[in-house]
C-alpha cells in the first residue's frame, strides 16, 4: 500500500533554501518499509541564525499560499505563489497582505496548523468580550460564525484568563475541512460542526 502527506522542509542551520516536498511510505509485508521524498518544488527564505526569530511557516492545503508568523508576534503574513514555470520547480512568494490579529494565546506551544480552514481563508479566534469561540475572515478580520456557547463552553475570569489556560482551550477545537470544523463538547463527546449552518453533523 502507498500513503503520501506533505511536509515542508527547512533548514535548522541558517541557510535560505527551503524546499516543498510529499513524503510516503510503501510497504511490502509486514516486515519491509521503504520511506521515500518527492520534492515538488522550492524557495528561497531568509532564515536567522537565532532559533527564536525563526518563523513558523505553513502551507494551505492546495499548496498556493504560505502563512508565515513569528513566535509571540500578533501578526502574520499571507503569501500566495502564481505557479513553477515549465520544467522548473522554483517559486516566488509574493505578499498578499497581514493579518494584524494573529490568535498567538490559542496557538500556545503547538507548531501545526490547526487554526486555520485548508486554503487560509477561516480562522478561529476567541472574542474576549463575549467569552466566545468565533469564526474570522482571513482577510478581513470580521467575525463569520459564533460558535454555540451551549457546544463548547469558555470561562475566562480569574485564572482562566491566562496563557496557559486559554491555550489548552485550542485543544477542544481545530477545523476539519474548510466547510466544518472538529470540536470536543462539554460532554465531551467528539463532533464535526458543518459551517456556516452550525448543522452537527456526527457524533463520535
Amino acid at each position: 500500500m502507498q500513503y503520501g502527506d506533505k511536509s515542508m522542509v527547512a533548514s535548522t542551520m541558517g541557510l535560505s533554501s527551503i524546499n516543498m516536498s510529499t513524503m510516503g511510505v510503501s510497504v511490502a509485508g509486514e516486515s519491509s518499509k521503504r520511506i521515500y521524498w518527492k520534492e515538488l518544488f522550492n524557495f528561497d527564505w531568509k532564515v536567522s541564525d537565532d532559533i527564536e526569530k525563526r518563523p513558523y511557516m505553513y502551507l494551505s492545503e492546495n499548496l498556493d499560499r504560505l502563512l508565515v508568523q513569528f513566535k509571540n508576534d500578533f501578526s502574520a503574513m499571507i503569501y500566495e505563489h502564481p505557479g513553477t514555470k515549465a520544467g522548473q520547480k522554483r517559486i516566488d512568494w509574493q505578499h498578499k497582505y497581514t493579518m494584524k490579529r494573529y490568535p498567538v494565546m490559542l496557538k500556545g506551544v503547538s507548531s501545526a496548523n490547526f487554526l486555520f480552514s485548508p486554503d487560509f481563508e477561516k480562522y478561529i479566534d476567541v472574542d474576549y468580550v463575549a467569552n466566545q469561540f468565533v469564526i474570522r475572515n482571513t482577510k478581513s478580520e470580521k467575525i463569520k460564525i459564533r460558535i454555540p456557547a451551549g457546544l463548547i463552553s469558555i470561562s475566562l475570569k480569574g485564572k482562566n484568563r491566562s496563557e496557559t489556560a486559554i491555550a489548552a482551550l485550542s485543544t477542544q477545537i481545530m477545523f476539519n475541512t474548510n466547510d466544518s470544523i472538529r470540536i470536543i463538547s462539554k460532554e465531551g463527546l467528539d463532533c464535526i460542526l458543518e459551517l456556516p449552518t452550525l448543522r452537527i453533523k456526527s457524533f463520535a
